[in-house]
């Protein structure tokens, strides 16, 4: 890196992901393999290795792999990024693919978790859940779904109820 300052504000413009260089759809494995790998690069006692521009960077990988590794405080964020970017599973990144659907499950084979029905939850083979709010399905063009455990991600088909001369059945 030719300046620290330059190399801490670049990094202050991308998200845990664009730090550690990875996919949205990267598994815990994945984001600890990377993270180690990471760390070890830009260790500070690595010869060649600026002191301040790598504790800087090694600042925002603990805080990445902190957030991407804990399944809640990953899904609090991916739900913050994808507020903020407009978007539901979108990556945006030029190193990022778009996600691999693994399969189509219809919105009735969803269980409602609550009276309200305002989340359905759905079992992955990894042992954890696919979850849908209502909020989710009033978002246009909302269709995918990731694990809350694993990578796999889901298209979810439905259909709105209509009335007997074609119309929605809500507003």
């Amino acid at each position: 890196m030719s300046n620290g300052s330059q190399a801490g504000e670049a990094l202050d413009d991308k998200s845990h992901y664009e730090v550690m260089g990875l996919p949205l759809t990267a598994s815990k494995a994945e984001v600890r393999a990377r993270f180690l790998k990471l760390v070890r690069l830009h260790h500070p006692d690595k010869a060649g290795a600026r002191s301040s521009s790598s504790s800087q960077v090694i600042h925002k990988l603990y805080t990445a792999h902190q957030v991407l590794s804990n399944d809640d405080s990953r899904a609090l964020y991916d739900a913050e990024l994808a507020q903020r970017r407009g978007t539901s599973l979108s990556p945006t990144s030029h190193t990022a693919r778009p996600p691999r659907v693994s399969a189509t499950l219809d919105l009735d084979t969803f269980e409602p978790t609550d009276e309200e029905a305002v989340r359905f939850e759905h079992p992955c083979r990894c042992g954890a859940k696919y979850i849908v709010s209502a909020d989710d399905l009033m978002v246009e063009g909302f269709e995918l779904v990731e694990c809350s455990g694993c990578s796999e991600v889901v298209k979810v088909a439905w259909r709105d109820e209509t009335d007997e001369d074609g119309r929605q059945g809500h507003e």
